[in-house]
């Protein structure tokens, strides 16, 4: 039952992404971000011994509120262009478990801004600025289950790694479900 909602969420994802990249190709504009993460989607890949991953998926979502980068990249003088933008960057795993397999639904909303400047030689130089929120999906401590994150008592587990410890095997991999 949740992995047909969440193959139906990433499936409205997909439709409302590919419906809107046609109605910018029809208004002849298309949004430039020279500094960008593209999406991407692995299957069984990046396996490790404590977790079976079955599908993990980074859909990612920019909305330009202004941007004359390209009509700048168009020019034949030195010229700059700039983008202030919303990015949205959800991060689904689904594991290879019997009960709740969706897990770390993390994300970042990010509001950014960009410039690029283009030289005589058809060269660019750019740069970007971006500040949001990033949660990681995951409940509690990074170390434990027991305590909240940034307790007294968290940060102690935290003080207390050295560089021999196994921190793959130390990690807290109990996560809030997406349900």
């Amino acid at each position: 039952m949740i992995m047909n909602q969440f193959v139906n969420f990433l499936f409205l994802l997909l439709f409302v992404s590919v419906s809107k990249a046609q109605t910018d190709q029809l208004k002849g504009f298309k949004d430039y971000y020279p500094i960008s993460v593209r999406p991407e989607a692995s299957i069984g890949l990046g396996n490790n011994p404590y977790e079976q991953i079955l599908l993990e998926a980074t859909p990612v979502v920019y909305y330009g509120f202004y941007n004359d980068m390209r009509r700048s990249l168009n020019q034949d003088t030195i010229t700059s262009g700039d983008a202030v933008y919303l990015s949205f960057q959800p991060h689904f795993r689904i594991y290879n478990e019997e009960s709740k397999p969706v897990k770390t639904p993390s994300y970042k909303v990010l509001i950014g801004w960009q410039r690029i400047i283009k030289t005589d030689d058809d060269n660019f130089l750019t740069a970007a600025i971006e500040t949001g929120h990033f949660s990681n999906g995951q409940a509690g401590s990074a170390f434990s289950t027991e305590f909240d994150d940034n307790s007294e008592e968290s940060i102690a587990i935290y003080d207390s790694i050295i560089d021999d410890t196994d921190l793959a095997a130390l990690l807290n991999r109990s996560y809030l479900y997406f349900c």
